[in-house]
């Protein structure tokens, strides 16, 4: 639950609300005065592009001139839900409608001082509380143009949270890490898109990653989720706009009921189709090591390099390779290197002297070598190639397979595989599978309430939730707020399960109540 004061508690529980809202737009989207952008390549990790304010740390969000159009708010409704992914994160997205009576939002009207602004990707907040108290419950962009209603006057927009931009974001080089923790790569990658590292709170990672490598293009999302997954972890944004990865020892750590819902604030209550039971867990995983150095790749046909002239070799690597050692005029077992003749089947002279390597460019799956040949009549053949290098092979294949046989008996079997090649070893692979079933074996009520809103919940929380046939608490996995005709209501999806509590080092207590994890 979101930190609110006293008074915002009791506000929110009384009878009489009098509700106060935010809706915070960027359409220019200018900086505020004395805040730039952390860039990579230009900025200083800890320099003066990263700015700390008193008590908070200033995300992106906070660096626009944002302009209020609270009073132009007719209706705004957002989801917070868990991703579907094992050890995924929160997504979250909102719809806002605004008065629009004078075209102000309607793009290009020439009497909207925002016209040529109203355009994707633009900044919003929204915020939702009582008297003059509220709190975050959005920030993200709206991801299209306006939907503009002309008969009603009014204009809507789809907003998307920035991480689900940020898992879009393609990486625009390849990288390499070796032998690093979750925690550290994904604040490498984080880097890479942009971000710096006031911008995100991440858990001490479980995993020691013997080899990461993403291709250039590739999504972000796929390594951030598969990184998380990798050891049962989430990363998502909070409604702060602040982007986090909790290990799997910190989503579980809620114990006491953050808000209680009666008849008195419950409008409807109905069962929800959502189902997370599972038995049987399979996991996979082709693993990745760097291995010593060794020849790796060869030239299959002896190319010509024309007289007073040079050419480029490319080599294409099967595997990702963390160096490649420079290829020289030698024979060796040991080293790259490469030899030379006037003829093609090698029967002729060398003229070792005339040729030579001028370049050289190193990627993860490929060799960029320019020869040139500085013979004035003489073309002559590179008749050899090989280059000596340390590749990352998969090495070993984890496979660990856990069922509950009395689960399995009762429901049959319901499998879920997990394949992720960031599973360092089979004693880890074992250890997921079944802290996986462990925890999802048993069939959990869900269900879904509307209910009086209340905006400080957040995913994750334990509520109380009493009718006439029974009082128990629950874990909320989706929130719906809807904010219309001044009154705050929520759609929330709840499961009562049984968390296991697994042993933090540091924080359980030798003897205590919390589980030693398989």
């Amino acid at each position: 639950m979101q930190t609110v004061t006293s008074q915002f508690i009791a506000d929110c529980g009384s009878k009489i609300r009098k509700l106060y809202w935010g809706c915070l737009i960027s359409f220019q989207k200018t900086f505020a005065s004395g805040i730039t952008f952390f860039t990579i390549g230009t900025s200083t990790i800890g320099g003066t592009d990263i700015i700390k304010g008193v008590g908070d740390v200033v995300q992106e969000w906070d660096k626009y001139n944002y302009t209020d159009y609270t009073n132009r708010v007719i209706s705004f409704e957002y989801t917070r839900e868990q991703d579907p992914y094992l050890g995924g994160g929160v997504l979250s997205m909102a719809d806002v409608t605004l008065d629009n009576h004078d075209d102000w939002f309607t793009p290009n009207n020439p009497h909207s001082d925002i016209r040529s602004h109203i355009l994707p990707w633009r900044p919003i907040r929204l915020y939702a509380g009582f008297r003059n108290e509220a709190v975050p419950v959005f920030v993200g962009l709206t991801e299209k143009m306006p939907s503009i209603d002309e008969k009603g006057k009014t204009v809507t927009f789809h907003c998307i949270d920035f991480m689900q931009k940020l898992f879009n974001y393609p990486l625009d080089e390849s990288v390499i890490y070796q032998n690093q923790t979750t925690d550290y790569i994904i604040g490498q990658l984080l880097q890479l898109a942009g971000l710096g590292p006031t911008q995100y709170i991440l858990d001490s990672g479980f995993n020691i990653v013997d080899f990461f490598y993403a291709k250039k293009g590739d999504k972000l999302g796929t390594y951030l989720r598969k990184l998380a997954q990798a050891e049962l972890g989430r990363i998502y944004m909070d409604e702060y706009g602040i982007i986090r990865f909790v290990n799997r020892t910190n989503w579980t750590n809620n114990i006491a009921s953050s808000w209680h819902f009666d008849k008195s604030n419950i409008l409807d209550r109905r069962p929800s189709t959502e189902d997370n039971l599972i038995n049987v867990v399979e996991v996979k995983a082709d693993v990745r090591e760097v291995l010593a150095n060794q020849k790796f790749w060869e030239l299959q046909t002896p190319i010509q390099v024309p007289a007073n002239s040079s050419i480029n070799i490319w080599a294409d690597f099967s595997d990702p390779v963390t160096g490649v050692d420079d290829p020289v005029y030698i024979t060796s077992a040991t080293t790259s290197f490469y030899t030379t003749n006037k003829e093609k089947d090698g029967s002729g002279e060398a003229y070792s002297a005339n040729i030579s390597l001028s370049a050289i460019s190193k990627f993860a799956t490929s060799c960029k070598m320019t020869f040139a040949n500085d013979n004035a009549t003489t073309p002559i053949y590179i008749t050899t190639l090989e280059l000596f290098a340390t590749p990352a092979k998969v090495t070993h294949q984890v496979y660990a397979r856990y069922q509950d046989d009395d689960s399995v008996e009762d429901y049959h079997e319901r499998p879920v595989v997990i394949e992720n090649e960031f599973i360092p070893d089979e004693s880890t692979g074992n250890s997921l599978a079944t802290i996986v079933v462990t925890d999802n074996k048993d069939y959990n009520d869900y269900r879904e309430i509307e209910v009086v809103g209340a905006p400080q919940l957040q995913i994750g929380d334990l509520v109380g939730v009493s009718d006439e046939n029974q009082k128990d608490t629950y874990y909320i996995t989706k929130i719906v707020g809807k904010m219309v005709d001044a009154k705050f209501t929520q759609v929330l999806t709840v499961v009562k399960k049984t968390i296991n509590k697994y042993f933090r080092i540091g924080i359980s207590t030798i003897g205590g109540s919390d589980q030693i994890a398989p």
